[in-house]
């Protein structure tokens, strides 16, 4: 695993499901919203390949960050400037990182309609990154964009917020121990793959996000227990034929090395 640091109100642009830029100005724009203060970023853009931009023909797009008690919001524009192949109008996803599942979203003042999945003109909730996620299919950066999230009570944050706190990096454990013993634990795989689906099941109904990361921290030990009994059983197995390499039992160790490092880091 390799971690990223980001500093608190950090705003961060990007793009989506693109791997390079191949062209003039990005295709859409991701704008990733970190918690803990104001912040502010200028994105530039130009052509990318001619001397244009010491003629100043580029683009400069003001993004900016709000984080208040009860509302988060993140102004997109407008912008300044031009060149040849600049996109005026393209897709944008703001991205609000850290955020319990809001009350409300809204988009120059208009509620936004919620999805359980990603959806051009909804929000949804990405549990598996603790983040509210807002899709808008057509924005004309020359205007300014405004989207807010209506934030949980302070009651409903302060139960929310110290689970989701590490939660990313802790769902990207449970599915790795899941994958590594779904063929290895036989009828009782259904108990990690209960907890390795809580993001699904949230994003369905962010409401449930607290029961749900409460009883996988109730839960995530037990199955210490299935995997004992799994690498005694296949241990049995295994001593039928010495000969042949013990697959099942160094995964099922490396597994349970890796649940054991998983409790004592996110303390579930």
């Amino acid at each position: 695993e390799v971690p990223t640091f980001v500093p608190a109100r950090t705003i961060l642009p990007g793009q989506r499901d693109v791997r390079r830029l191949g062209t003039a100005s990005y295709p859409n724009l991701v704008v990733d919203a970190y918690p803990g203060a104001d912040g502010t970023y200028e994105l530039y853009e130009d052509d990318g390949l001619s001397t244009g931009y010491q003629r100043d023909q580029s683009v400069r797009l003001p993004l900016d960050q709000k984080v208040r008690a009860r509302r988060r919001t993140v102004t997109i524009g407008p912008a300044r400037g031009s060149y040849r192949g600049w996109l005026r109008r393209r897709e944008v996803e703001v991205r609000f990182v850290a955020e319990a599942p809001p009350r409300a979203v809204s988009v120059d003042g208009s509620d936004l309609p919620w999805s359980p999945q990603r959806r051009e003109g909804h929000w949804c909730y990405d549990t598996s990154n603790a983040t509210v996620v807002v899709s808008l299919p057509r924005v004309d950066l020359r205007d300014t964009t405004t989207v807010v999230v209506d934030r949980a009570t302070p009651k409903a944050r302060s139960e929310a917020e110290p689970l989701i706190d590490g939660y990313p990096g802790l769902a990207r454990r449970i599915a790795a121990i899941s994958d590594a013993t779904r063929a290895l634990v036989g009828d009782e795989n259904r108990h990690i793959m209960h907890l390795a689906q809580t993001p699904d099941r949230i994003a369905r109904d962010p409401s449930s996000l607290v029961a749900e990361l409460r009883e996988i921290h109730e839960r995530l030990g037990d199955i210490d227990d299935l995997l004992a009994r799994a690498s005694a059983h296949h241990t049995e197995l295994e001593s039928l034929n010495p000969l042949d390499p013990p697959r099942a039992t160094e995964a099922l160790a490396a597994t349970r090395r890796l649940l054991a490092t998983t409790l004592t880091q996110f303390g579930a």
